[in-house]
């Protein structure tokens, strides 16, 4: 993806997802202090009055139910 889609040399690509993987949650769940900087940005930005609630942009069904269908490691 990292080369397909935004571009970046092969080398880059992976320097790159070496770097990002390790901070993604494989449950779903969001961090709250990066929302929280998402959130200002549109605000300030004027696309949106205040933060939206998350459960009117999000199902969280599979996110709460991971541990059930997770593969085991």
């Amino acid at each position: 993806m990292f080369v397909e889609r935004l571009k970046y040399a092969p080398a880059m690509a992976a320097r790159s997802y070496d770097e990002l993987m390790p901070t993604f949650d494989e449950r779903g769940r969001l961090p709250e202090r990066s929302m929280k900087v998402f959130w200002e940005i549109l605000v300030r930005n004027g696309d949106v009055k205040a933060p939206i609630p998350e459960n009117t942009l999000l199902d969280r069904q599979f996110i709460d139910s991971f541990s059930a269908w997770a593969p085991s490691a």
